[in-house]
């Protein structure tokens, strides 16, 4: 999910079934109205290397490794007189792990959903995701806001994000540790952005933004250097599209 300089989220969710290979149906639109169907056999086809994604066989299940993902993810748009909504929410579930003796983890479920409202040259967006990871104290949930004005050639906004994870080690979508376990407590990170978009002329765009993020852990394993830090970013760029 992200937020674009125009203060609209792009909604999709960010699911359990990583890169491996998989089936996806996408539906007609109806009215505005979409779904999006997937799934994962194997979390352990996803490079040449692996059984059965670059020649024959059947990809390996080992320990620590999902089997058997699934996703649903709909989504509904809508333009009216000077007006607009956008919407989009969905699922995604491991139905197998095939666990680690003595590791944290298990079946993975994640759930996001998202909407977007336009008025005029006005713009706010929302979204959250949860995150139900396999094992123990593994949940992480985030959410989101922005708002945006354009006018003439400028598009203003304003953006925040609040994630909350809990103490135990971050994971990857098959369950391998992305942070060291910190249990007793959260890692929260938070991140304020202002953003401006000039359109310079005809598919020449000139954007910037200035943000602020600050992280807290209160796990045990947290020490006074490592707890807290404080950010400040400021960046420029443009886009050109022809």
């Amino acid at each position: 999910m992200g937020l674009e300089r125009s203060g609209r989220f792009e909604l999709g969710c960010s699911d359990t079934e990583g890169n491996s290979q998989k089936i996806v149906y996408i539906t007609p639109n109806f009215s505005g109205f979409q779904l999006r169907i997937a799934y994962t056999p194997s979390g352990n086809a996803e490079t040449y290397v692996q059984n059965g994604v670059n020649g024959a066989g059947t990809p390996s299940t080992p320990n620590g490794t999902f089997h058997h993902a699934a996703g649903f993810y709909a989504t509904y748009d809508y333009a009216g007189d000077g007006w607009g909504v956008d919407w989009g929410g969905g699922v995604d579930h491991q139905f197998a792990f095939n666990h680690t003796g003595g590791a944290n983890d298990g079946r993975s479920t994640d759930y996001q959903t998202g909407l977007n409202v336009t008025f005029g040259n006005f713009g706010i967006g929302a979204v959250t995701e949860y995150f139900a990871n396999g094992g123990n104290d593994n949940n992480a949930w985030i959410v989101g806001g922005g708002i945006s004005y354009g006018v003439d050639a400028w598009t203003v906004g304003l953006q925040g994000s609040h994630g909350h994870y809990n103490g135990a080690a971050s994971k990857d979508v098959a369950g391998a540790a992305t942070s060291t376990p910190n249990p007793g407590g959260s890692r929260n990170l938070n991140r304020i952005i202002a953003t401006g978009s000039y359109a310079m002329g005809p598919g020449v765009t000139l954007d910037a933004e200035a943000g602020y993020t600050w992280f807290h852990d209160s796990g045990d394993a947290a020490t006074s250097a490592t707890d807290s830090y404080h950010a400040f970013d400021i960046q420029i760029g443009s886009a050109l599209t022809f």
